[in-house]
């Protein structure tokens, strides 16, 4: 079993000392914005604006209590943001944006107050430069902490040699929040005193005095107490000499990607997988989109462009305006998917994938393939709840046969709805899948919006979906 995999992605690597380190990065956020604002925010009234100076201290006041709860909403001081100084920096841009929405509603709705765009422009820049600059502090009081140590706990770990080695060497990937002191073993383990290194420290009848030698904050142990009498007796003494113990459970090599744990009053239960959309507020937020994104391109987009390409279909071959072609949807229920129709009619249309150099597509159809064109149809799929504007590409119904024999991992895509766009799209592995590689990646990808999926995720497939189509792409026919 790799421990290491299951304590990055698990919900339980979060860092147990980090209060402390939350408390200073979220202060340090405010002090930063209250400097900006006192020292700016004069000028730019003066400048621009039609607010007194004397409701600058709503101003600040109400700026503050939205950015406070923006913050708190995305999650930007949770323990796994500010220990990764990349998802630190991808939440807080997440926070930015949902704060000007609640700062702007905040003025206008509820204090009503009338200031001039190039005030609240201005004032909104000002915001971001304070953040910018909170950040960039942040990341050096986080490398401060990882070269002085000053937040780590004094650890040691126990259990069998070889896994409570590897699970050492993961907590020393976290030195701002873990000092490894050194490792306990079994007692039938520490015999032979040359056949391990000098990290361990000695054997668990010494548990305590290793304990108080060493000046230890916490115990990692490979193991639970109501599986081992002498781990639950040395716990009982633990708790009595005011050490911290913590279980790590064994899985028995079982590999978990994203494990979840939750708690059924006293039981434990294990997700091996985490998905974001099981939940039911993510789910009604992101059909919730889908109806608008779809409604916006159907009355902006498809009611003008769709005279135009259903005569330009017409025109150019034989046959129907649409394609329509059962699909595997969510939970591999069958759909009809419909399509303009790019090519000529052909009996391979339900078999065949579309390739390079196609003999039959038409030369609308090749245009309409190059720029998504031929799949604004599908919106109205996502108006019927087959289908969402992102999501796992719906393959044909000979392909998830084929592929569910060869993958064994194919199917765990039908646990969402198919997407007019997705992850393994926009990441290239879109169109035809020569080799079983091919479609093995884009069920990894598949997998992995499902595991992670939010909405600013959405929203970033969406405009890369859109770049993709301007900037051209070579996978597209």
């Amino acid at each position: 079993m790799n421990l290491g995999t299951i304590f990055v992605n698990a919900r339980v690597n979060m860092p147990i000392q980090s209060s402390r380190l939350k408390l200073w990065v979220a202060l340090l956020d405010l002090i930063m914005l209250v400097i900006y604002y006192y020292l700016v925010l004069p000028h730019l009234i003066s400048e621009f604006g039609t607010v007194n100076i004397s409701q600058s201290l709503n101003f600040v006041i109400a700026s503050v209590a939205s950015w406070l709860f923006a913050a708190s909403f995305i999650g930007v001081y949770s323990d796994i943001s500010i220990a990764d100084y990349e998802n630190y920096n991808r939440n807080s841009l997440r926070a930015y944006f949902l704060y000007l929405l609640i700062f702007g509603f905040v003025l206008f709705f509820i204090f009503h107050t009338l200031i001039s765009r190039n005030l609240m422009l201005a004032f909104m820049g000002v915001t971001l430069c304070a953040l910018l600059l909170s950040r960039f502090l942040h990341l050096m009081v986080l490398k401060y902490y990882r070269t002085t140590k000053l937040l780590a706990s004094r650890v040691v770990v126990m259990g069998e040699y070889e896994k409570a080695k590897e699970f050492a060497a993961y907590l020393k990937t976290k030195p701002q929040f873990y000092e490894v002191v050194g490792l306990i073993l079994a007692r039938n383990e520490v015999g032979n005193e040359n056949k391990y290194t000098n990290l361990v420290l000695g054997s668990e009848t010494e548990f305590i005095d290793i304990c108080e030698q060493f000046k230890i904050n916490e115990v990692f142990c490979l193991g639970m107490p109501n599986e081992n009498p002498v781990i639950s007796s040395l716990y009982a003494r633990a708790e009595m000499n005011f050490i911290k113990m913590r279980f790590v459970p064994s899985f028995n090599g079982f590999v978990l990607h994203k494990a979840k744990i939750d708690f059924l009053g006293t039981y434990p239960v294990i997700s091996m997988r985490t998905e974001p959309l099981e939940i039911r507020s993510n789910e009604i937020k992101k059909r919730f989109f889908d109806l608008f994104f779809s409604f916006l391109v159907i009355v902006l987009v498809f009611s003008w462009l769709f005279p135009i390409i259903a005569l330009l279909i017409k025109l150019g071959s034989k046959g129907p305006v649409f394609f329509v072609q059962e699909r595997s949807g969510k939970n591999n229920i069958t759909f009809k998917c419909a399509k303009f129709r790019s090519m000529k009619v052909n009996n391979d249309a339900h078999l065949r994938q579309a390739s390079a150099n196609d003999d039959r597509l038409t030369k609308l159809g090749k245009f309409m393939r190059k720029t998504n064109i031929d799949e604004l149809p599908q919106f109205f799929n996502v108006l019927l709840g087959d289908m969402s504007v992102v999501g796992p590409r719906p393959h044909m119904l000979k392909h998830t046969e084929q592929y569910s024999k060869l993958i064994s991992q194919y199917m765990l895509r039908h646990w969402l709805k198919p997407g007019i766009t997705g992850w393994a799209q926009v990441n290239g592995y879109r169109g035809e899948t020569k080799e079983v590689s091919d479609m093995e990646k884009r069920v990894e990808f598949d997998i992995w919006y499902g595991e992670n999926w939010n909405f600013f995720l959405d929203l970033r497939i969406i405009w890369r979906t859109v770049f993709n189509t301007v900037k051209g792409d070579k996978k597209a026919f």
